[in-house]
């Protein structure tokens, strides 16, 4: 499986564009890096919602970003993105990959409901928070491969890093490969 070096949270600040808010740990994504990948951190509008992996300087980038749409921002939308770094061994990239693919969807999601609920991300005293939390999803995944995070006095974050959920391919399965009954089977 490939080896999680780290996590992160980008935002596009209005003023400044795309940065990187929080990272576990300090230091994971240098600034130089950043600028060479931060169209497929927050890219064109039709990619978001879709998971986005982005192999650069010898390290893949997984990530999801999220589109909010609202009144309450700034030009009316909110863009962020919560990733991985992730550093793969030689065997099979894509399958070693696609294993953290469930973690960030639901990391993301999860943010998603927590600003549609509580303006967890917008509102700058609660946003704080989500370093601490994703401080506590690394380690949590590099130890145990699962980590349980409180974020709040009302939601628990519960994530598993399965990698027998996506290593297996799926068969092909050709329309002669099922049965098809010949008779009544209700009788």
């Amino acid at each position: 499986m490939a080896e999680l070096e780290g996590i992160y949270f980008a935002e596009f600040d209005n003023r400044m564009g795309p940065k990187v808010t929080y990272e576990a740990p300090e230091g994971l994504i240098n600034p130089e890096v950043f600028d060479a990948i931060s169209e497929c951190v927050i890219p064109k509008p039709w990619l978001f919602g879709r998971m986005m992996s982005t192999y650069a300087f010898g390290k893949t980038y997984l990530g999801m970003p999220v589109n909010l749409e609202g009144a309450q921002y700034e030009r009316n939308r909110m863009l962020f993105n919560v990733g991985v770094v992730l550093h793969p061994s030689r065997r099979n990239h894509s399958s070693e990959v696609a294993v953290y693919e469930p973690v960030i969807r639901k990391i993301a999601q999860t943010l998603e409901a927590l600003e549609a609920e509580t303006c967890f991300l917008s509102d700058e005293s609660m946003k704080v928070k989500l370093g601490d939390v994703l401080e506590q999803v690394l380690t949590g995944l590099r130890k145990h491969r699962k980590a349980v995070v409180p974020i709040d006095e009302a939601n628990i974050l519960h994530l598993v890093l399965n990698p027998r959920q996506t290593s297996q391919p799926v068969p092909n399965v050709r329309e002669h490969d099922v049965p098809v009954p010949l008779c009544d089977l209700r009788r």
